[in-house]
């Protein structure tokens, strides 16, 4: 399951079930993305979510990079042996956390991949 963001492939994953996430993002106009979702598999901050989008990517987590804005998505990803760029938003931005890199927020980060 891949879907190009600037050539490169992405899946979404998250603790929430596949359908609600799909849904989410038809209903608000976005295109749809192969999801992981919570459904079977241990929640974040275990990597059980990530380590399966990884897998169904085929890559190795060191080949990737989490984009993640939750403390326990991080620890997920840290957990799963994963790079991990923090978008910052309203919620996050008092909060110290310790990705590997992080943009100021989704909109930058979209102008980023767009690039």
């Amino acid at each position: 399951l891949t879907a190009p963001v600037a050539g490169r492939p992405l899946v979404i994953a998250s603790n929430t079930d596949r359908p609600l996430v799909e849904h989410l993002l038809r209903a608000g106009g976005a295109p749809v993305p192969p999801v992981i979702g919570g459904e079977g598999l241990r929640s974040k901050p275990a990597p059980d979510i990530v380590l399966a989008a990884a897998r169904h990517l085929g890559l190795a987590p060191a080949a990737t990079v989490v984009v993640e804005d939750t403390e326990k998505g991080i620890r997920a990803a840290r957990a799963g042996g994963f790079p991990v760029l923090l978008v910052r938003n309203r919620y996050n931005r008092p909060l110290r956390l310790d990705p590997d890199a992080e943009v100021e927020s989704l909109a930058a980060l979209l102008q980023w991949t767009a690039a």
